[in-house]
């Protein structure tokens, strides 16, 4: 009998919004002088994604986040100075809920789970605050563990 099930946060409850696309990226480039082609976004993403497998084994590091901005924003045609330090403020605002969607049937279906007995928790390989996920989709109550790579490695 299952007693307990963790979810993934990102593009398992939620998805990240227009700010994280080809048009949001267009706008934190062009904040650092950056331009960059918001219809590239796409190939960009496949084309970054390898760096992703350069990690540094069960330690996060917001380095290697940063540096897949950064190859999105090159794949994008994004060049100059401006590159890291529009790939910084990038990884920063991710953490920031308000930047993020989540899909129709989650809170019901967290509800219904929680309601059944069923413990509930969330995992999290990014930066995001759980504590702070929760208060702004207002799910607070529902989960009985959170854990994230960014505070406990």
């Amino acid at each position: 009998m299952t007693k307990a099930v963790f979810f993934d946060v990102d593009f398992t409850l939620i998805y990240p919004g227009p700010m994280f696309q080809g048009t949001g990226y267009r706008e934190f480039c062009a904040e650092y002088d950056v331009a960059v082609d918001a219809l590239s976004f796409d190939r960009a993403v496949a084309a970054a994604a390898s760096t992703l497998l350069d990690t540094n084994g069960d330690v996060y590091d917001p380095e290697v986040f940063i540096q897949y901005t950064t190859r999105i924003i090159e794949h994008m045609g994004g060049s100059g100075d401006g590159v890291g330090q529009a790939a910084r403020r990038i990884y920063d605002e991710w953490s920031s809920c308000h930047h993020f969607e989540m899909y129709e049937d989650v809170p019901d279906v967290l509800r219904a789970l929680h309601a059944s007995g069923l413990k509930i928790g969330l995992i999290s390989n990014t930066q995001r605050s759980l504590s702070t996920f929760q208060t702004h989709f207002a799910l607070e109550g529902i989960f009985s563990a959170a854990i994230s790579s960014y505070d406990h490695g």
